[in-house]
């Protein structure tokens, strides 16, 4: 092996650690990048998250509204007699399931408010 003076390995030896250091600078650097972007991930990701699940609690707010309108929510007997006196009409539907929820909110059992969407309401 060739003689190879000593400033010169010391400076070798310099330059290997600075690159050393550098290296674990670069690599530390990397992993708070790393780390910040996974913090940004997990952040999109739950507001993503909370994003559906407004949008489906929404959605289904709609859809009971809408099951409401119909009388889907009334007893059996009363949405069939509501469906046999409004038919497809939406709006009627909608008056007869809300004039039958209120007439239940009062106490009237089901076989009166059926008597009185059949045959009118003589209160009215």
């Amino acid at each position: 092996m060739p003689f190879v003076p000593a400033a010169v390995l010391q400076s070798l030896l310099a330059a290997t650690t600075q690159q050393a250091d550098a290296t674990q600078a670069l690599a530390a650097a990397l992993s708070r990048q790393a780390e910040a972007d996974l913090a940004r991930v997990t952040l999109d990701r739950e507001r993503l998250q909370w994003e559906q699940g407004r949008e489906k609690a929404a959605a289904e707010a709609v859809e009971r509204e809408h099951e409401r309108s119909r009388g889907e929510d009334l007893p059996d007997l009363v949405q069939q007699t509501i469906s046999k006196f409004a038919g497809e009409d939406p709006m009627l539907r909608s008056q007869l399931a809300s004039y039958a929820r209120t007439r239940a909110a009062r106490g009237i059992p089901e076989q009166q408010i059926v008597k009185e969407i059949t045959m009118g309401d003589p209160t009215r």
